[in-house]
């Protein structure tokens, strides 16, 4: 018995990739929030380019969702996780 298609895992990475977009982009407000003062362009540069990263990859994602790429959908999912991930342990250090 088959759990899960191809079809409904690829609309699984694209909702995970728009939730991903989503807290990239509400990051800047935790900072203005509950940071003291201003908040320097140094400390927001990096989640701006992270929020670039994630749409550039959701918008691939999608377009390869519209012509039924189920796969190559799940590729960049999975992918753009592993990048971002690496793109935050890179800017920690």
């Amino acid at each position: 018995m088959k759990l899960w298609s191809l079809e409904q895992i690829a609309r699984f990475g694209i909702m995970l990739l728009f939730v991903v977009v989503v807290r990239s982009l509400s990051e800047y407000f935790r900072l203005k929030y509950f940071q003291d003062g201003p908040v320097a362009l140094g400390v927001v540069e990096p989640l701006i380019a992270g929020s670039l990263i994630a749409v550039l990859c959701t918008w691939a994602a999608v377009i390869f969702y519209f012509l039924r790429r189920y796969r190559t959908v799940i590729a960049i999912s999975a992918g753009t996780i592993v990048l971002l991930l690496a793109y935050k342990i890179y800017t920690i250090r």
